[in-house]
């Protein structure tokens, strides 16, 4: 049996590390935070002390103009495109034709679809992120948070699921944080240290449940487990953006002193350095009667190297992130062939048919968090909400989409079938308007007999494109002679 001062002694320092860990983590993630949501200032301080010493001197970094150019966003959005591009269809209904036309209005009233997509790209950054369905201004809101704004209280059987949640949040009137604390069976904020009422929840108590359990009307999107609650987040995309923007910054600093040049001059008689903008006078002694020599110091920096290095990082880093070659390619010259682009898009396609099922799964989640949450808030006073049926299953189905494709693009592809694969009008007819072989060869007929019939001799326009109102007289006279024969016979 361990003594129980030996606990002690092994418990506490545990403790310690836990928190500190706690602590780090919020900080890491508040760094991600910050390239995710374009915080400039944040971001120019994030660089400038990843700067430091690596070789920059602080005298430099002071100088230096922190350029940031988004690649993150660019990975995400490409990842996700093609699943959320259109909306999903999410029923509740009971297996059959009856449905609950409630749903689509209580979900756009408290903007469920925008906030599921804000949600999924977050997580794709962050690995975890939570979903909070809270009841505000007498309707349902959705609250979508990052890992730097809240922590877990893990079950003890199951470290990847939460008992609890803390949440970091910021009175808009005072700009006062506080956290606001669910468990299974309470609810209530923490000011200055001191326990408090959420809102009009009196008694403190989690009132949400969920076929007769309590639940926390908090739903999480985790995109790989990890060692702990909240994974790791995406290291690849921040590390290369870092990267990218300190080579800018550089290049971008660098260029000042290319295009203005460095004078200097030996033995002129001015004392010490004089300062110029960007660069400095530099004195230098000489050995002997001579005379005064001045001249320029040109590195003859390549900055077109420098600028592809740049171009071919963040291409390697968006193709790492499972992007093909022809969504990682700066230039749109860049020729592809169309086996090449068809095999990049096919890998593209099954890395988000993994994607829609952790998807799927998180919104079959979310949908029974936001009825139960919403249901019971329709008996509170003055509320907006419309009650959603509880004996009717819901239902999401994606949109299936098809990659997009440039009208030269699709031209190659279709030489190439009619080359490779054999592949005629037919075919194309049946991919472009979603017709089977008859309705094929019918349409094919029918268009065919209507060019037929349609085929008319040009007749050729005599008449100016501008005329007096003495010609227009002729012109009308000269065609009713015409018309009526000569001389009227």
């Amino acid at each position: 049996m361990i003594d129980l001062n030996l606990q002690t002694l092994l418990y506490q320092p545990f403790q310690q590390f836990l928190i500190q860990n706690q602590q780090q983590r919020e900080a890491i993630f508040e760094r991600f935070r910050a390239f995710y949501d374009k915080d400039y200032y944040e971001i120019r301080d994030i660089i400038k002390s990843e700067m430091l010493g690596k070789p920059f001197r602080q005298e430099t970094i002071d100088k230096m103009h922190i350029i940031h150019i988004d690649i993150i966003q660019k990975a995400i959005k490409r990842q996700i495109s093609g699943i959320y591009s259109q909306r999903p269809m999410r029923k509740l209904s009971d297996g059959g034709d009856n449905e609950d036309t409630n749903l689509e209005t209580s979900l756009n009233k408290s903007h469920y679809p925008q906030q599921i997509k804000n949600a999924v790209k977050r997580a794709k950054y962050f690995n975890t992120i939570a979903l909070y369905f809270t009841y505000r201004n007498n309707q349902l809101d959705i609250d979508v948070l990052s890992p730097e704004s809240f922590r877990v209280l893990p079950n003890e059987k199951d470290y990847l699921k939460a008992d609890g949640i803390v949440m970091r949040r910021v009175n808009a009137a005072t700009n006062e944080i506080y956290a606001e604390v669910w468990t299974l069976e309470e609810n209530y904020l923490i000011t200055a240290g001191n326990k408090e009422v959420a809102g009009t929840n009196e008694e403190m108590i989690n009132p949400y449940r969920l076929n007769g359990e309590p639940i926390l009307p908090v739903v999480f999107l985790r995109m790989e487990d990890g060692l702990d609650f909240y994974g790791e987040p995406n290291w690849n995309l921040y590390n290369n953006q870092i990267a990218v923007d300190i080579k800018l910054s550089d290049n971008d600093y660098a260029e000042y002193f290319q295009k203005f040049k460095i004078p200097y001059g030996i033995d002129t008689g001015i004392e010490g350095v004089l300062p110029m903008d960007p660069g400095i006078l530099l004195k230098g002694q000489s050995n002997g009667d001579q005379k005064p020599q001045f001249g320029i110091l040109d590195f003859q920096i390549d900055f077109a190297s420098l600028n592809k290095s740049i171009y071919e990082r963040i291409k390697m880093v968006l193709m790492s992130e499972g992007l093909p070659e022809s969504s990682s390619s700066i230039s749109n010259n860049a020729p592809r062939q169309v086996g090449a682009k068809a095999i990049d898009e096919q890998e593209l396609k099954e890395d988000r048919e993994e994607l829609k099922e952790i998807y799927y799964n998180f919104e079959m989640d979310a949908l029974e968090v936001f009825r139960a949450v919403n249901n019971y808030h329709t008996t509170t006073p003055g509320n907006k909400l419309k009650k959603l049926n509880e004996s009717y299953k819901f239902s999401v189905e994606f949109s299936e989409e098809s990659p997009t494709e440039s009208i030269d693009d699709k031209t190659k592809r279709r030489e190439y079938d009619k080359i490779f694969l054999g592949k005629d009008e037919i075919d194309f007819i049946m991919e472009d308007l979603e017709l089977n072989e008859q309705q094929a060869l019918e349409f094919i007929k029918v268009r065919d007999d209507r060019k037929q019939s349609q085929i008319i001799l040009p007749v050729k326009n005599t008449m100016p494109l501008q005329m007096t109102p003495q010609q227009m007289t002729t012109q009308t006279a000269n065609a009713q002679v015409m018309s009526t024969g000569k001389n009227g016979q």
